[in-house]
């Protein structure tokens, strides 16, 4: 009786997600907007967001000024100082531009899960990313991070509309749009390369695979487009990268912070707080997910598996590429890594989703656990 009220439910739950999918997603965003701002309001602002706050409040002329000989670029500040000139300059007004931000960064993963695996997929996709510690702290914060996210993953959904239209026109414009948002995303974070690197990764393999020629490639031709636009910032950039005012915490990226990366965004703790039950928790989640990515590999068919390596590109990549700059120079990560973890969740999603599609009673209980 349970497995046929159950095989009921699920006839008349289908369709209904289905048709209300933008819904459930823009509700899931609003979920996601009210709980950081609930975590923020809670905080003290900080003496990284009271820089912010500060240098916001300046002429736009002194923000590029300030910038230059500080460590990151002025987008944010802008928009932070646009920001604040009309919501006011209360904690809750600049706190809710980096929900909102995240909230929306919520919506593009949503619609990207679903134009590359679908419906269900998405559906498994959102809890992660709504309750994720890692984006949720960082979805309050008077910084950069949640506003990066959300260029991140818009770029990223860009890209693949972009790679997936037959229309020439209508492609032209895409690669366009991704050009203005990866130097748009320079502008803002220069770590954002990590993701902008992880894009061209995946570019290339794709283009190699399909025989395609690298120097005729429109995704080429997009990145040379933003070098032009983010060229004018590049002489200040050198600067900055050497003008000693770098955070002095930094570490390599060792077996450790690898096994941080998973404990920030799914208990935000880092690994010496763990402690034994948490560190039973992470060993299990880290198990799961192991097994769920094997088996994930051999279900879906060729096109799913182009996609899927994507989002493996969008976290494996620059964690790959901190391991390599780490062995010469040793970089600060954790909350410089908040616009690349969604990519990691959104994976996590996608893959429980195949599995479980048709699996036993013992992986489902598994996925629910995780």
């Amino acid at each position: 009786m349970t497995h046929n009220f159950s095989k009921k439910l699920t006839k008349v739950a289908k369709p209904w997600l289905k048709k209300h999918f933008i819904l459930v997603l823009i509700l899931s965003a609003v979920v996601a907007v009210a709980i950081s701002l609930i975590i923020g309001l809670m905080q003290s602002v900080w003496f990284d967001e009271a820089y912010s706050i500060e240098l916001s409040k300046q002429s736009l002329s002194q923000i590029v000024n300030l910038t230059s000989v500080d460590v990151h670029p002025p987008f944010y500040y802008f928009l932070l100082h646009g920001w604040g000139s009309v919501f006011g300059w209360s904690e809750i007004a600049l706190r809710s531009l980096s929900a909102i931000a995240m909230g929306g960064a919520v919506v593009f993963a949503g619609l990207l899960v679903k134009k590359l695996f679908g419906y269900r997929a998405a559906y498994f996709t959102l809890p992660f990313i709504v309750f994720s510690p890692l984006l949720l702290r960082y979805g309050f914060e008077i910084r950069m991070y949640a506003v990066a996210a959300f260029i991140g993953i818009a770029a990223t959904y860009v890209l693949v509309s972009a790679r997936l239209t037959n229309n020439i026109k209508r492609s032209k414009i895409l690669y366009t749009i991704y050009a203005l948002l990866v130097a748009l995303g320079m502008f803002t974070l220069y770590y954002m390369a990590l993701l902008w690197l992880a894009h061209f990764v995946w570019l290339a393999c794709q283009t190699y695979k399909d025989k395609e020629k690298l120097l005729k490639s429109k995704w080429l031709w997009a990145y040379g487009l933003s070098i032009i636009l983010f060229s004018p910032w590049l002489i200040v950039f050198v600067k900055q990268i050497t003008n000693g005012a770098l955070a002095a915490i930094s570490q390599s990226m060792t077996l450790e912070n690898l096994f941080g990366i998973i404990s920030f965004n799914f208990l935000y703790r880092p690994v010496w707080q763990l402690g034994a039950l948490y560190s039973l928790i992470i060993m299990f989640v880290v198990v799961i997910i192991s097994y769920l990515s094997i088996k994930a590999f051999q279900l879906i068919d060729k096109k799913q598996k182009k996609y899927l390596s994507l989002l493996v590109c969008y976290i494996l990549v620059p964690v790959a590429i901190l391991t390599l700059i780490g062995l010469v120079k040793p970089m600060y990560t954790e909350r410089y890594l908040a616009h690349i973890s969604i990519g990691g969740l959104m994976y996590v999603g996608v893959i429980t989703a195949i599995v479980t599609r048709k699996a036993s009673w013992k992986i489902k209980l598994s996925s629910s656990l995780l």
